[in-house]
């Protein structure tokens, strides 16, 4: 379990990147052999596909309660596929991955619980997930609604044909997320709720996971 002093530490940068706010870091690129994709995010307009067409409404994980995030739409999912020649079943599931590790982060953990971090979600994101739900949990905050999806972009892939691994840039819509403290006062940051994160997805067993997550140069996605 991750010390309080530590999870205080790093818990307002990763407030800042779930719920927008603050400048963004550039993305630091280590050794890699995946192939880099074209250009392909959708644009605003390719809005997550909704079950009662409101952009920002969500909907609880009927098994834990965790609040679910709408995944892309087929369209960008369609687009994005095509863009770098995947099968658009790979890059759905790929996105599904994406759509369960951010579930993760709003997930309620009352008083006493421990983190139930999804088997999908590589070690530094599981370790980046507890810190944030522990440090809410340690100060009795509470959030409330869910993230959405509204542009996907492949940015590298290993192999387009039978992919193992790809980087996948997303832009996170956390606009319908609220943060309250333990006397209801609203601790919501209201700028920049739009941002976007790359996920570094591995094929693991036939499963896809969310190995790492980084921040892109441009990753202010509200204009």
């Amino acid at each position: 379990m991750l010390k309080p002093r530590r999870r205080r530490a790093v818990i307002a940068g990763v407030c800042a990147v779930l719920v927008g706010g603050g400048a963004a870091a550039a993305m630091i690129a280590t050794g890699s052999d995946l192939s880099p994709v074209e250009p392909s995010a959708v644009g605003p307009s390719a809005t997550p596909a909704q079950s009662d067409g409101s952009k920002n409404s969500s909907k609880d994980n009927p098994k834990d309660g965790t609040p679910e995030s709408p995944g892309p739409s087929a369209g960008a999912v369609k687009d994005a596929a095509e863009k770098a020649e995947v099968d658009p079943e790979v890059v759905t599931e790929a996105t599904t991955t994406i759509d369960t590790t951010l579930d993760s982060f709003y997930a309620p953990l009352e008083a006493g619980e421990e983190p139930k971090i999804p088997g999908v979600v590589g070690k530094a994101l599981r370790e980046e997930i507890e810190i944030a739900q522990y440090e809410r949990q340690d100060a009795g905050w509470k959030v409330t609604g869910s993230p959405t999806l509204d542009e996907l972009e492949i940015l590298e892939v290993d192999d387009p044909d039978k992919p193992t691994a790809m980087k996948i840039k997303v832009c996170v819509d956390a606009s319908d997320v609220a943060i309250k403290n333990s006397t209801g006062r609203d601790m919501t940051t209201k700028t920049a709720t739009r941002s976007r994160s790359v996920f570094d997805m591995k094929l693991v067993k036939g499963e896809w996971r969310a190995v790492s997550r980084t921040l892109p140069a441009d990753a202010d996605c509200s204009a």
